[in-house]
């Protein structure tokens, strides 16, 4: 025998849809935001000074030459804020 189960009301299903819109959003949320926290990046603030030191930098002719004038650069105004500094390379 099969049991059948009366229906549900359109208010119901609309909260219930609205609740787990909500829960989906509150959670996605709150990751971004733990993301956020673990993973800050630091960026150089575009000042005359840096810009017309890496400007010098993007006139050397050598790319290999132009990438270590430019992580000097980076370094050297990095050094100064004391914000932690990690700089890729390529292998």
């Amino acid at each position: 025998m099969s049991k059948t189960y009366p229906a549900t009301p359109p208010q119901t299903r609309l909260l219930c849809a609205f609740a787990a819109f909500a829960t989906t959003g509150v959670l996605t949320a709150s990751i971004l935001g733990l993301f956020e926290q673990a993973s800050p990046d630091v960026w150089l603030a575009a000042t005359p000074e840096l810009l017309a030191e890496v400007s010098r930098c993007e006139q050397i002719a050598g790319r290999v030459q132009r990438t270590d004038c430019i992580n000097a650069v980076v370094v050297a105004h990095a050094s100064r804020t004391g914000a932690p500094l990690r700089l890729a390379s390529r292998p």
